[in-house]
């Protein structure tokens, strides 16, 4: 294809020498920088921003650029990034299509904005846009965008748009490279307060990965007591139903946006003969030392859990112990009895044991049996009466 003022053959080696450099971006995330300067070395009087956005998140994240050293993006950064009109609508665009600003968002419309009155304006040659949806993860969008003066939006139209197009995939092939390469990297700076903190404490992405840790809590970890950390650098506690109880609170406590309702999940386990409380509580990652240093932002988690462990004194009437001895209770009886006790509910335990909730069931008819009670208070009522009677000595020291 012929554009003004280059030749099919230029047209075909420009889209070249930019395609080199987005694959040498694949394996070199800082290189979307070099990315941007290409594109931009097409038509230099244009501003090209590849940024992030994340709903969990209260702004965009530019994370490279070129055309932009007049301007100071910490003020985009800071308020414009969440008043842009277009954030919305990038969600609804179809991924690996370049589309015009325009044809999305009324130019009438768009004048009315603080967004384009305070900042596009103000800031010349930047009126006009176009932009590529490189890709959409859940609540994630990478977008990777032209902004330019109207009064030569013919010829940028021309030139960029195909460009843009034509190097859609190879852009998206890179993205998904960096995920590889940075998979190993700890995007998130560790929390001053936690290092402060004396309970051993630590930071976990939704999946339960470990991203940092204070040195109690790395202490916790080495001496392979209470938690550990398996393949791929997840948080366990050893036990199954704990593991499913901790991911789940994770992932709650995770899925919490700034500002938004909800609250952390604090729950009680018992390993080892040790009383742990564990307490999740949401954390908003700081972002902003990484803009404008390539996708890394873009793979960073917008909330972290920070989980936060205190070891309790013993709980020296063992009630589980004794209603096993007195009652004659299954280990599995006593487990679904100790976890009512801790305040779960059976449709959680079951999930929790991995066992069907039918199953749990008739474990905890099992138990009213052999306790003489006919439903759940009656048993919390009894292991109540239980904590408050002393030890029976022929209990200690039995399993």
């Amino acid at each position: 294809m012929a554009l003004r003022g280059l030749s099919s053959a230029e047209f075909v080696r420009a889209i070249s020498q930019v395609g080199e450099v987005i694959d040498a971006a694949a394996l070199s995330p800082d290189r979307w920088q070099d990315v941007c300067a290409a594109f931009q070395a097409l038509r230099p009087d244009a501003r090209v921003l590849f940024q992030g956005h994340d709903r969990l998140s209260p702004y965009a994240l530019p994370l490279a650029g070129a055309g932009w050293e007049d301007v100071n993006l910490e003020p985009y950064f800071l308020h414009f990034a969440s008043r842009n009109p277009w954030l919305g609508i990038w969600k609804e665009m179809a991924t690996a299509k370049v589309e015009l600003a325009d044809a999305l968002l009324p130019r009438s419309i768009l004048e009315r904005t603080e967004f384009f009155n305070d900042w596009l304006k103000p800031m010349g040659r930047a009126d006009m846009a176009m932009g590529l949806k490189i890709a959409h993860e859940r609540d994630r969008v990478a977008f990777f965008c032209i902004h330019y003066d109207s009064r030569s939006h013919e010829r940028t139209n021309e030139v960029m748009a195909p460009a843009m197009q034509a190097l859609a995939s190879r852009m998206r092939r890179a993205l998904d490279c960096n995920r590889a390469v940075l998979r190993s990297q700890c995007s998130i700076p560790s929390d001053g307060l936690m290092q402060n903190l004396l309970d051993p404490a630590f930071i976990v992405n939704a999946d339960c990965k470990l991203v940092a840790a204070n040195s109690a809590a790395e202490a916790l970890i080495g001496s392979g007591m209470l938690i550990n950390v398996r393949a791929r650098d997840i948080v366990s506690f050893g036990l199954p139903e704990v593991d499913a109880r901790f991911a789940r609170s994770v992932q709650e406590t995770c899925e919490r946006y700034p500002g938004g309702a909800g609250g952390h999940a604090e729950f009680l386990v018992e390993l080892a003969g040790t009383r742990l409380s564990v307490s999740v509580l949401p954390l908003a990652s700081n972002l902003q030392p990484l803009v404008m240093r390539g996708p890394l932002a873009y793979f960073s988690p917008a909330v972290t859990a920070l989980v936060i462990l205190r070891v309790l004194p013993p709980n020296r009437s063992d009630v589980v112990v004794r209603l096993r001895e007195r009652y004659r209770l299954t280990e599995q009886e006593a487990r679904i009895t100790s976890a009512l006790r801790l305040g779960g509910s059976l449709v959680d335990i079951s999930k929790e044991l991995g066992i069907t909730y039918e199953t749990a069931r008739g474990h905890i008819k099992s138990a009213f049996s052999k306790t003489g009670t006919h439903n759940q208070r009656e048993l919390l009522a009894l292991l109540l009466a239980e904590s408050a009677r002393s030890p029976d000595p022929r209990c200690r020291g039995k399993a």
